[in-house]
């Protein structure tokens, strides 16, 4: 009996001899979730905003709502928010992106949670795996993104020849010509290469608006493309276009894709701060199993 008891001592103590190590990994991970659990969350209230709220979405665009002469028309609020609302789709890619990786971040951390505080050796073995497959999927999307930038945000262009092809004029009150009106004025541009965009025959451009209380008969393009605000006086924008007063010669897709371009790659390079947590995570996870296996 004592023999037994004594051998069931000595492997209880052999047991315990090799838990520092193990203790010593699930406290670093414990900080480390709890960090990323920060991290996670913080992702997901960005994507949220990003997708749903119209000024944050146009503010990372660097559009201004105060900026615009949409002001001018009567029902200017609600001209303004539809048009803010459009332009929405122009980053709902990225915050659809910081929003599920950061619910599945969520999810992932409080697995872990679970797995580190009832020190459950099998849920950091599953976590481990999952922040692997995560890490991979994550630096070969970057690596796809970085690669060929210009051709996944191709959608850019085409929202934009949307909005060109479907502009009416700022009396007529629809949503792309609200929204290419303060495209054009803020990005100082006309159309989507230049002003004869709104002469092409799949475009819908009326040669006629009306802005507060002045009207403009036979105008050649949109108010928006006048430099200075528009005005009756018959030798001025928007009576009398030159490339002197007006935008005419400078269309709006560079401009326009080069804020895109611009607010993804910040997007994209603030992701690798998410990629290296996990990756040092992943390691330190590895680092604690492979010490206790060697041993």
């Amino acid at each position: 009996g004592n023999g037994r008891s004594s051998s069931k001592i000595a492997r209880k103590q052999q047991h315990d001899a090799a838990l520092p190590p193990i203790n010593t990994t699930y406290n670093y991970c414990l900080a480390g979730r709890f960090c990323q659990q920060a991290v996670s969350i913080v992702l997901t209230i960005g994507g949220g905003l990003l997708m749903w709220n119209e000024s944050i979405g146009a503010r990372a665009l660097s559009f201004n709502p105060q900026y615009t002469i949409l002001w001018q028309s009567t029902n200017a609020e609600e001209l303004v928010d539809k048009a803010f609302r459009n332009l929405l789709q122009l980053v709902a890619p990225a915050g659809q992106t910081y929003f599920i990786t950061g619910i599945i971040l969520i999810i992932f951390c409080l697995a872990a949670l679970y797995g580190l505080l009832r020190k459950a050796d099998i849920f950091v073995i599953i976590y481990g795996g999952l922040i692997m497959l995560f890490v991979l999927m994550h630096a070969i999307l970057l690596g796809l993104y970085f690669g060929q930038k210009e051709q996944r945000l191709n959608f850019v262009e085409n929202f934009l020849q949307l909005q060109v092809d479907q502009y009416v004029s700022i009396d007529s009150q629809t949503i792309h010509s609200v929204t290419l009106t303060i495209i054009m004025e803020q990005l100082h541009c006309c159309g989507l290469n230049n002003a004869t965009d709104f002469h092409r025959s799949s475009a819908a451009f009326v040669p006629h608006d009306s802005l507060g209380q002045f009207s403009f008969p036979n105008i050649s393009y949109p108010l928006a493309c006048c430099m200075q605000l528009p005005t009756t006086d018959p030798n001025r924008c928007p009576r009398n276009f030159t490339p002197a007063n007006s935008y005419i010669n400078h269309g709006c897709k560079e401009p326009l894709f080069a804020g895109v371009i611009s607010l993804y790659d910040l997007i994209a390079n603030l992701s690798i701060i998410v990629l290296i947590m996990n990756a040092i995570t992943l390691i330190i996870i590895v680092s604690g199993y492979v010490w206790v296996l060697v041993k």
